[in-house]
């Protein structure tokens, strides 16, 4: 799917004459992304997570910036940047969501691709953080034009299954046969109630053709047939996506280069183990995105 470019405006920004809005209209509506040009070759298109997550990383009253703070790193490294909205992202506007499917991820990502290409970029990474990953590894497998994928805190195994780990970890064990019932049902295409009241929104009716064509995705069979160079990178304090599933994608796609970064959490920043302590960081907008990250980013593009 081609992009069709309606607008491109620089931002006022006197410490940074090289960062710019850009926004693609489609059949699904209007969308935005942010360039952070550099004066390297390569860039590199973030496809961010699971939620509402805009280009900066932010998602409602979550505002941690860690999206951009990743940009920024990395344009300061000599890496162009674009940073797109999710399709949900409460700035985009998607004309009907109810009748999106994981696809429309996928079709949005590859647009955002083509406006890099267009731009005159032919070292192009893909980054896809959290479910990101997912539709980063999907575009490795589509597309032949692509110089690597890097998979962040991205999941080896269907989304039914993370799903039963990160529930585990918030419900008794009494409630979770209930509830890994529940999810194997809406993966083999059935409706069924939920099986807790606090669980209603994921739960929903309305949502299950999304839920269920997400779940059709295995990440381990796209990382095994992927046309480009691999990197998996992992958070080691990562609570939402533990260790185990970068080792998973690397097992299914040895070639790969498989990376924990000490002390990250899943917001990309220095964070801790316990949950209830992580989950402060998650809208800290004053801590930074962990060094290390930007760091073997750049190695790994410098590489190929």
């Amino acid at each position: 799917m081609k992009a069709f470019l309606v607008s491109l405006f620089v931002v006022l920004c006197p410490w940074n004459a090289q960062s710019q809005d850009v926004q693609i209209e489609n059949e699904l509506g209007t969308f935005h992304a942010h360039w952070k040009r550099a004066a390297g070759g390569a860039v590199v298109v973030i496809i961010p997570g699971s939620g509402t997550v805009d280009r900066f990383g932010n998602s409602g009253s979550v505002k941690g910036n860690n999206l951009l703070y990743l940009s920024d790193s990395l344009q300061l490294r000599g890496i162009s940047v674009l940073s797109t909205d999710k399709l949900s992202a409460s700035e985009s506007k998607p004309i009907n969501i109810d009748s999106l499917t994981y696809d429309s991820f996928v079709a949005l990502a590859n647009e955002w691709v083509d406006v890099a290409k267009d731009s005159g970029y032919s070292k192009i990474y893909v980054l896809g953080h959290s479910q990101g990953s997912l539709t980063a590894l999907i575009l490795g497998n589509q597309r032949d034009d692509l110089a690597g994928v890097i998979s962040l805190c991205g999941a080896g195994q269907p989304i039914q299954e993370i799903l039963k780990v990160q529930l585990a970890a918030q419900f008794p064990p009494e409630q979770m046969d209930g509830i890994r019932l529940a999810l194997d049902s809406v993966a083999m295409g059935e409706s069924p109630k939920s099986p807790s009241p606090f669980l209603n929104g994921l739960f929903n009716p309305s949502q299950y053709p999304f839920l269920k064509s997400w779940m059709d995705y295995d990440p381990c069979i796209f990382a095994a047939q992927i046309n480009c160079p691999l990197l998996i990178l992992s958070g080691e304090n990562d609570i939402q996506v533990p260790v185990s599933e970068g080792e998973l994608l690397h097992n299914c796609n040895p070639a790969s280069q498989n990376i924990v970064i000490p002390g990250m959490g899943h917001m990309l920043k220095k964070s801790v183990k316990l949950r209830v302590l992580a989950l402060q960081h998650y809208g800290n907008a004053e801590l930074p995105v962990i060094h290390e990250l930007p760091e073997t980013i750049e190695a790994f593009i410098e590489s190929n």
